[in-house]
């Protein structure tokens, strides 16, 4: 639980910073691209609804499921705006 509240607090702050950027240089796809991060955190905050009402998940799967979900973004979606926000002087 303590770890998944930390996962939710991390996420949020990373999302709407990254949004935040893409928004101030104009990113193109940040529609999209905020709908990709709500989806990951809609995940989390799934599974920490369910360890909150004393279900019992497979951890394993799920945190397996979670991790690939977040490295799907990281080298799918966030390579996406990378040149965009490097040709816009941010590094």
């Amino acid at each position: 639980s303590q770890v998944l509240d930390r996962l939710i607090a991390y996420s949020r702050t990373h999302f709407a910073s990254e949004e935040q950027l893409m928004e101030q240089t104009g990113f193109p796809d940040l529609a999209a691209h905020r709908n990709v991060h709500q989806q990951l955190l809609a995940e989390i905050l799934q599974v920490a609804r369910q360890l909150q009402f004393g279900d019992k998940p497979a951890f394993q799967p799920l945190f397996c499921r979670l991790r690939d979900s977040y490295i799907e973004h990281i080298e799918g979606s966030d390579r996406e705006y990378g040149p965009w926000m490097n040709a816009r002087g941010v590094s």
